[in-house]
């Protein structure tokens, strides 16, 4: 189901999944939704969505659903701040610029209008996502995760 997931094979997982088996999460613990997102599989987010997987408010960007983010957020009131990998959505939006995977700023924003929290620290630096601004010279995210920046709509 994993690898079905992730590679956005929609038919074979319909064959083969079953009500509990939408539980399944990775020794990563991603559930499937998360992997599906990881790769863009748009087809297989709708689908898992549909079928009851919460969605995380990373999966709901990835899978072009960042409008929903204040849904996600509402159904799920921790969505926003919940780690994964020892890191809040708004570290990983931080990394994610840093990485080149969403070079500008529209994730932080919607994360920050959705109600993130700024002052919690990742398990392994326990630095906030300011801190990791600084630390990758990234000067737009800082300024705005400082509050210095406007939040406009993302």
């Amino acid at each position: 189901m994993v690898v079905a997931s992730y590679m956005g094979r929609l038919s074979e997982l319909m064959k083969i999944a079953k009500s509990e088996s939408f539980r399944f999460t990775t020794p990563a613990g991603l559930n499937l939704m998360q992997v599906a997102a990881s790769k863009r599989q748009i087809g297989v987010g709708r689908w898992l969505l549909k079928r009851g997987l919460k969605m995380d408010p990373l999966s709901a960007w990835d899978l072009g659903l960042g409008d929903r983010l204040p849904d996600v957020c509402a159904i799920d009131r921790g969505a926003i701040d919940r780690k994964i990998s020892g890191m809040t959505p708004l570290h990983q939006a931080v990394l994610r610029r840093d990485t080149n995977v969403d070079n500008d700023l529209s994730l932080i924003k919607a994360l920050l209008k959705a109600g993130a929290d700024t002052t919690i620290t990742d398990d392994e630096f326990n630095a906030t996502p300011l801190a990791w601004a600084k630390v990758f010279g990234d000067a737009e995210a800082e300024e705005l995760l400082s509050g210095a920046g406007a939040i406009n709509d993302a």
